[in-house]
């Protein structure tokens, strides 16, 4: 049996600010053209199928679309939800649907119900599909400790003991196939990760379980200025955005982290959650997400993994690829350099963060970069420290000013982080000095 596993598609998502909608659909199509051309007999989604709990209805469409061609391509589908997706939607209809060989695993009852196909190779695939457990409550149930490593481990027991109990006494080998949408120790995240840990540290609701009265889930942030970044120019002020940062590491550490050597055992583990496609053992294994979600994913190949089985025993791991979309590019250095050296000409076409390094920053650098790259989402400033970029607090600079023309230019460069021109400590000059005459004028009035 040949069996593709992906992940993570993410559906409705969308790219600092820009839909992704059109490349989905594209990618998608791909992932179908895969499965005729190379004769796929299983598909599993290792969960956040969508980008939030409430999918817009052309996600949804999508999704639609999607399994419908996956089918009819030849293909049963084994999908999981994952921490973006509200369990209780994707698996609305899973019952009719089974019947038509599209398999959802949506609910922890769900773990020990794997969707069993002949292998035509000979023996038999057992998919065990575990959803997206939330510490707290999968704890409770299963009266285990709130946390990741606990909530799997038990939920691996189960499968094992489910497939000794099936399978141990026939007389057709079975190849046990686990679905998981985890953050395994030692993966390699990415910035478009949802760190699965934060709501255990924070006391949070997790992310799939929806509350009364709940906002919109995805709201974009990431145009959003850095803090204590000023605007550069009123039009421009939201376009520019942060640095990609690691959010695993920032908010929780290792928190949300589960060790591999707890699915010892398991024939093969298709693993969903982290962005880069990945060996975690031999037989445990991230696809990837088929679509870049973050700049820190530019340098990713994306696409999925085909693991074929045989006689209950896995055979074999190769790489699929994908390309759907417009691709990403992640520049940095001075003005200068970026609008005119021809090195940079292959990012022109892409979707761009660019981190500029000026010591003191450039007027109207976004805008400028704009004519050049017109894919540019995240501008990113990254002043070099040098001796024209000496920075200090602005109560130090207040402290130092003599005169009020001092303390306004002092102004003007702290939040603008580029000294005022002569042209704007002349228009302060006047400014000054007009509300002086104002002023005393004001006091003969009296």
């Amino acid at each position: 049996m040949l069996i593709l596993h992906t992940s993570d598609w993410h559906l409705g998502r969308s790219f600092h600010g820009t839909g992704l909608l059109q490349a989905q659909r594209e990618v998608l199509d791909q992932m179908a053209a895969t499965v005729r051309e190379r004769g796929v007999d299983l598909v599993v989604v290792s969960g956040d199928v969508y980008d939030r709990a409430l999918p817009a209805a052309d996600a949804v469409e999508v999704l639609d679309r999607a399994l419908a061609e996956l089918v009819s391509a030849g293909a049963a589908v084994v999908l999981t939800s994952g921490n973006h997706d509200s369990a209780i939607r994707l698996g609305f209809g899973g019952h009719l649907m089974g019947a038509s060989g599209v398999h959802f695993r949506t609910r922890m009852d769900q773990v020990t119900a794997p969707v069993v196909l002949e292998d035509p190779d000979g023996g038999l695939v057992a998919v065990y599909g575990v959803p997206y457990l939330e510490p707290r409550h999968a704890g409770q149930v299963w009266e285990v400790d709130p946390n990741h490593t606990a909530v799997t481990a038990e939920a691996v027991r189960r499968i094992r003991e489910d497939a000794e109990a099936r399978f141990g006494g026939q007389d057709q080998e079975a190849a046990v196939i686990a679905m998981a949408h985890l953050f395994a120790a030692g993966g390699a995240g990415s910035d478009s990760e949802r760190d699965i840990g934060a709501d255990v540290l924070q006391g949070q609701p997790p992310e799939n379980q929806e509350t009364e009265n709940q906002a919109p889930e995805n709201q974009e942030t990431e145009n959003q200025e850095t803090e204590n970044q000023a605007p550069e120019d009123q039009e421009t002020e939201n376009q520019e955005g942060r640095a990609d940062c690691p959010s695993e590491e920032l908010l929780v550490g290792t928190l949300g982290q589960v060790p591999v050597s707890v699915f010892e055992g398991i024939d093969y583990v298709a693993l969903g959650h982290l962005h880069g496609r990945q060996r975690m053992a031999e037989t445990v294994r991230y696809s990837g997400s088929p679509l870049p979600y973050s700049f820190s994913e530019a340098n990713h190949t994306k696409g999925g993994l085909l693991v074929r089985t045989a006689g209950g025993t896995v055979t074999g791991v190769e790489t699929v690829d994908w390309s759907a979309g417009r691709k990403l590019a992640v520049l940095r250095g001075r003005i200068e350099d970026l609008m005119d050296n021809p090195d940079h000409a292959w990012a022109e076409d892409r979707w761009c963060q660019i981190t500029v390094t000026d010591p003191l920053r450039p007027p109207q650098a976004y805008r400028r970069l704009k004519e050049r790259f017109d894919g540019l989402l995240n501008f990113v400033l990254d002043p070099e420290v040098g001796a024209a970029a000496v920075k200090s607090t602005y109560a130090a600079r207040l402290a130092a000013a003599t005169t009020d023309l001092e303390v306004c230019t002092g102004f003007v460069e702290h939040v603008r982080q580029r000294p005022a021109s002569a042209s704007e400590t002349a228009l302060l000059t006047t400014a000054l000095a007009e509300s002086r005459t104002e002023l005393g004028d004001e006091g003969s009035a009296a």
